[in-house]
């Protein structure tokens, strides 16, 4: 018998396997983190790949809106808003005209301490912080190519300059995490989170796969639909700690990401 111990939470559970029905036990490659997360998060920033920098996208417009991920994620939502707030700042745009959403998506309501624990005491200071309702405040952005009705934050859409945070880790409908799910599910509606989730029926939405997936392929389209500016994501080893930040044009900095991910999570 051979004993493994799972990870349940934050306990592990001992399972016991005969030998004969163990195949391999697959483990991510262990990866230091970065030494410093605030200079790897701000080299990210002033080096977008596939995009001007926010510095540029910024020059001329006066709203701005930074999508961030909620309680759910490991994203180190306080270290990354901050740099976003000063180059939004150097390139014209107030602190007063920009706003951070939590998009939650479908998740529960967070708690005010789950709040400031989230996005820093310094950016609740510096602007205003909202959390996405499913339910209400929304905006029809007009059918994707699947005929789905696409609703969205209205606050997002009014917004002349859109930015969002995320992490990059395998999932099993999007393939991996992060890039545009911050717009679909994370700032879309109830019936629009359900369409596009409901695609895992086709067979073709899976773990680690980007290509071909109906539900990867539907979140950047609705990420285009709103003018996703730019994303700003990480990507962390099994202590959730920064081993990569990649920012952006929201499909070409996410492949970058994704192909770092790759080689931590994948067997």
């Amino acid at each position: 018998m051979k004993k493994i111990c799972l990870p349940y939470g934050k306990a592990k559970i001992p399972v016991d396997i005969p030998q004969k029905n163990l195949l391999k036990i697959c483990l991510l490659k262990e990866v230091p983190g970065v030494k410093d997360n605030v200079k790897t998060i701000k080299e990210a920033i002033k080096h977008p790949i596939g995009s001007p920098t926010i510095l540029e996208i910024a020059r001329g417009k006066r709203t701005a809106v930074v999508i961030c991920t909620d309680i759910s994620r490991p994203t180190p939502d306080n270290l990354l808003i901050p740099p976003i707030l000063d180059e939004l700042k150097m390139g014209g745009i107030s602190d007063k005209n920009i706003k951070v959403i939590i998009a939650r998506g479908q998740h529960r309501k967070m708690t005010e301490e789950e709040v400031k624990k989230k996005v820093g005491k310094e950016v609740l200071e510096r602007v205003r912080v909202t959390q996405h309702d499913p339910d209400n405040n929304l905006f029809y952005l007009g059918n994707t190519k699947k005929g789905h009705e696409l609703w969205v934050n209205k606050d997002v859409v009014q917004s002349e300059l859109k930015i969002s945070t995320g992490n990059i880790v395998p999932h099993r409908y999007a393939g991996y995490g992060g890039g545009a799910k911050s717009v679909l599910p994370g700032i879309s509606s109830q019936e629009s989170i359900g369409l596009n989730h409901l695609q895992v029926e086709t067979g073709e939405a899976a773990l680690g796969k980007i290509e071909g997936n109906p539900v990867r392929e539907e979140i950047e389209e609705a990420a285009k639909m709103i003018g996703l500016d730019f994303i700003v994501n990480t990507v962390m080893n099994d202590k959730n700690e920064i081993v990569k930040v990649v920012a952006g044009g929201p499909v070409k900095a996410h492949r970058t990401g994704v192909e770092i991910c790759k080689e931590i999570y994948g067997v």
